[in-house]
């Protein structure tokens, strides 16, 4: 699915594309091949590019969870986006495996 953000070259986008799967209730975070392979497959998957605002710190990597209240299916107009696989900083800004708990997670 195309997207009409610019990609950013720098650590400093506006979101952090993440691969999730389309299962409302699955707030893992999978490795970004998931959704390339999809892709190449014509969609038939249940993988799909979310986005996540950059702005609480580093986006999650792939195996942690991420609430679902946290993630958006597009961007606005004029916002830089990049893979969050590619961004640096440390892992699991919005928590990590084994977190506080249930859906939510924690404020921030």
């Amino acid at each position: 699915m195309a997207t009409t953000a610019c990609e950013s070259s720098g650590d400093d986008a506006d979101y952090a594309q993440i691969c999730m799967s389309q299962n409302e209730s699955d707030e893992t975070v999978y490795d970004d091949g998931k959704c390339e392979s999809d892709e190449r497959d014509g969609g038939t998957s249940v993988f799909v590019w979310y986005y996540v605002a950059t702005g609480h710190g580093a986006p999650p990597k792939a195996g942690q969870r991420i609430s679902r209240a946290k993630v958006v299916k597009t961007v606005p107009g004029g916002a830089s986006v990049k893979r969050g696989s590619q961004m640096s900083g440390k892992s699991g800004g919005f928590g990590g495996k084994g977190g506080s708990g249930g859906k939510g997670g924690s404020g921030g």
